[in-house]
């Protein structure tokens, strides 16, 4: 069975919804796989810690592929980048805000070899719309190298029928600037997975799958891009540097994965 993408087409229908075109269907896929490789590496670093069970060590199969693949690989046989690959990089940035899918909470991580403080950190739920739903912020933070500090905040998320996708976003900040910002797409009905049967099996065994078929009522997003070329000193003269800014001019639209290619 691993010799298909039967077990990920199950997921992928189940959870995003049916697809219509091939081009729906790598969009869908890449999806499903930045948030299955953000959790894997997010759910090790959350859990370094736990007593009397700690993690201690996760592998990733694989980085790349000789050929054209949609499971696993971090980036494809023509060298451009996964969504599995903007996952990975994502939960395994140095200094880092995660939203830990196992108890609703919020955990900070520093990864470097040095103190971190001035930090703080705003959780805000947003409905399917771009609305607000619930803003709290945790300040004055410090962490020490390598730690991790979980429960640093439990967002208000939605919960109940009728089922409803969700946003929840962690924008870390140190001294004022920008550090990290992490979004994830959740629902009401969530994955529950059969651990009894799961255990010892090469996949896991899903009791029913999250919704988040709304997704694809998404209305398309109304996006700007500018740019802008400065001549600088540099290593070998005189050096242009363009900064590209990409915009969503939608006020009340999510953006959903959006995605500049250079």
């Amino acid at each position: 069975s691993f010799g298909t993408l039967c077990h990920f087409d199950t997921a992928l229908s189940s959870r995003y919804g049916p697809w219509s075109s091939l081009s729906q269907y790598v969009e869908q896929a890449q999806a499903q796989d930045y948030e299955n490789t953000r959790a894997q590496f997010e759910a090790f670093i959350d859990h370094a810690n736990n007593t009397p069970l700690p993690s201690t060590g996760t592998i990733y199969w694989q980085m790349n592929k000789g050929w054209p693949s949609l499971l696993w690989n971090l980036y494809n046989s023509d060298g451009d980048q996964a969504g599995s690959y903007f996952g990975a990089q994502e939960a395994n940035r140095s200094v880092h805000a995660l939203y830990a899918l196992d108890n609703g909470t919020v955990t900070l991580d520093n990864l470097t070899n040095t103190p971190q403080s001035g930090l703080s950190v705003e959780a805000k739920v947003y409905s399917l719309a771009g609305a607000v739903l619930a803003d709290q912020t945790a300040s004055n933070i410090t962490l020490a190298s390598q730690q991790v500090l979980t429960r640093v905040l439990t967002p208000k998320v939605p919960a109940g029928n009728p089922v409803q996708v969700y946003f929840v976003e962690l924008v870390l900040r140190q001294n004022g600037s920008l550090a990290d910002r992490n979004v994830y797409w959740l629902s009401t009905q969530p994955d529950v997975v059969n651990w009894t049967k799961s255990l010892g099996q090469p996949v896991g065994v899903i009791s029913s799958y999250a919704n988040l078929q709304a997704l694809q009522t998404l209305p398309q997003s109304a996006i700007t891009a500018s740019a802008a070329t400065t001549t600088q000193a540099g290593p070998d003269g005189a050096d242009r540097a363009t900064t590209v800014t990409v915009t969503n001019t939608s006020p009340s639209t999510v953006a959903f994965l959006l995605r500049a290619d250079v």
